[in-house]
């Protein structure tokens, strides 16, 4: 699968869930897929969420499905739990997606 229309696509709508720097950092370069790698598609698309999800959109323990459509589920897609949290004093809700944090939540 060709990944370009996931972001070239002008009608397309994703949350996309992109892990920051430092969190590449920790992995490395041997520990991340090979470039072009079937299993570096794989890791993409789980990374996509069809839609736009905002905070206010989600809700505590639920599933959204991801962009990987897996043979073992028969073809269907991959989920992911989200953790959604009370908002913080400064109005700031908390997003969790697979048990990882996010570093700005924009509505």
């Amino acid at each position: 699968m060709n990944l370009t229309s996931l972001i070239n696509d002008p009608h397309a709508h994703y949350t996309v869930l992109a892990p920051t720097d430092d969190v590449l950092t920790i992995f490395g370069d041997s520990d991340l897929p090979e470039k072009g790698s079937d299993e570096l598609k794989r890791a993409l698309q789980y990374h996509f969420i069809p839609g736009k999800w905002t905070p206010n959109k989600m809700k505590h323990k639920m599933l959204l499905e991801t962009e990987l459509k897996e043979s073992g589920l028969d073809g269907e897609r991959q989920v992911i739990e989200i953790e959604v949290h009370d908002p913080t004093p400064s109005g700031e809700t908390k997003v969790r997606f697979g048990g990882v944090g996010t570093a700005q939540n924009h509505g």
